[in-house]
């Protein structure tokens, strides 16, 4: 099986190397193994570097993510696309795993895995993602490998979306009655992982920025939890801010006993996770970095509502 990886790159010369590295100690045939590099007009040494490591490099205008992974796709030779995101780090067996899979699901891949080296916010938002071993609803592009007769066949990356278009993608993988496999232990690590709390809420705004265009798509039964988490805050918080300026207890009761009780809720689940995965670690801080967390995620999805324009998608 010949494998063509594809890595969209935008000024990304400060990852790129530790990318490549690992791709070159892949436990695979390096004959059967292109590697393309799909820039968006870096103003750094991206393409250079690429070039230093027999990459081949191909141009496109940056519009969108999901463009430079379909222009990548189109540009490859191989019968198997894989898609790796420049600041993630593969692991030695990916491929070698992945072609095993690949005779019983159309798409494998895995969800990241944190670095030693990363802060307590990543390692625990990272830790509470992951998935244990087995089919999924869908995987992050940053690890992704389908057949590339069935990805054309669900027609691609959708390009217009800002964010979460690898939902969008295997959400279009399952209508077609593919199967999609996750393997933890072929976990990529992601070197770009928000590391301060600032970094933390722009991604998560970010990876909101696409909720209302994929509930346009697919109503609510599809996009459900993510829609519900956008506006719970806003709920919650107006439901707050009337209590306080009407002094009424009873909204303030309500509003604060819903806000800890989903949080709540969500960070025992997420504890429960993560510390049986790894049993070394204290449930009690795992559970108060999770409830910290948590909360900024909830704030960051809804006033992503607003900065990215949302509402104008159920209008337009």
């Amino acid at each position: 099986m010949k494998f063509s990886i594809i890595i969209p790159t935008y000024n990304s010369a400060g990852y790129i190397t530790g990318c490549l590295d690992h791709i070159e100690s892949l436990n695979y045939d390096k004959d059967m193994i292109e590697v393309i590099i799909v820039d968006g007009g870096s103003k750094d040494n991206t393409s250079e570097i690429a070039i230093s490591y027999g990459a081949k490099v191909v141009s496109c205008k940056n519009t969108s993510v999901s463009n430079s992974r379909n222009v990548g796709a189109d540009f490859a030779q191989h019968e198997t696309l894989v898609f790796i995101d420049s600041d993630c780090l593969v692991h030695t067996d990916l491929l070698i795993k992945s072609k095993s899979h690949l005779k019983h699901y159309s798409c494998v891949g895995s969800y990241y895995k944190p670095s030693p080296d990363q802060t307590w916010i990543a390692k625990t938002w990272l830790l509470s993602e992951n998935r244990p071993s087995g089919e999924v609803r869908w995987l992050p592009a940053g690890t992704l490998i389908i057949n590339k007769d069935d990805f054309n066949v669900v027609g691609g990356f959708n390009e217009g979306y800002i964010a979460d278009e690898d939902v969008e993608l295997c959400r279009r993988i399952r209508s077609h009655g593919f199967k999609i496999y996750n393997d933890k232990s072929i976990s990529s690590i992601h070197l770009g992982q928000s590391d301060s709390i600032n970094k933390f809420m722009e991604k998560e705004m970010w990876h909101a920025s696409s909720n209302f265009r994929y509930l346009k798509d697919y109503g609510i039964k599809e996009e459900k939890f993510s829609v519900l988490m956008n506006l719970f805050f806003g709920f919650i918080s107006t439901l707050l801010l009337i209590g306080l300026f009407s002094l009424n207890i009873d909204y303030l009761i309500v509003s604060i006993l819903s806000w800890l009780g989903i949080s709540g809720l969500f960070s025992i689940i997420k504890t429960y996770r993560i510390t049986q995965a790894d049993e070394s670690l204290s449930k009690a801080g795992v559970l108060t970095r999770l409830f910290f967390l948590f909360n900024l995620y909830l704030l960051a999805r809804y006033i992503s509502i607003f900065k990215y324009k949302q509402y104008k998608v159920l209008f337009s």
